[in-house]
């Protein structure tokens, strides 16, 4: 997976320039992917979204849950558990209340709504904090002594 600004991707417009950039930046991916040209082009570049609904339910109707009720970019790499996560506290709440899912949906909100919008604060600001890193003359360095030993 290839993180850029939507600027930096727009720039590369030619099979020419797909192989020069990751010849400068990412030259162990070409022996891994002979056809990067083909796959770049091949495969959409959307830009990623956080998600933050309120309330996640509809009376006790319709219940959102996951990436539906919280989406968040992969930067933290909870999103799963996030998930997971909620599938547990609604299997908890159901059991508590019988069923019932005018008690259930409500409760289900506001106990999982502090916990996603954490998360995906937590999952922004690691992004910042691996945006910077990455870009420090120490950082690369280090990248570049690793990929030469593990070769």
């Amino acid at each position: 997976t290839l993180f850029l600004d939507r600027d930096q991707f727009d720039k590369i417009t030619t099979p020419a320039q797909v192989r020069d950039f990751f010849q400068r930046w990412f030259p162990d991916v070409l022996e891994l992917i002979p056809d990067v040209e083909v796959q770049f082009f091949s495969n959409p570049t959307p830009g990623l979204v956080t998600v933050k609904t309120y309330p996640y339910h509809y009376s006790d109707k319709a219940l959102l849950i996951g990436d539906a009720a919280h989406a968040i970019v992969p930067f933290y790499g909870q999103g799963c558990n996030l998930a997971l996560e909620d599938v547990r506290v609604l299997s908890d709440l159901l059991e508590e209340h019988g069923g019932l899912l005018s008690s259930v949906l409500p409760e289900f909100t506001e106990k999982r709504k502090q916990n996603a919008d954490t998360i995906a604060k937590l999952a922004l600001d690691n992004y910042a904090d691996m945006a910077s890193r990455t870009a420090s003359s120490y950082f690369q360095m280090r990248k570049k002594i690793g990929l030469a030993l593990n070769r």
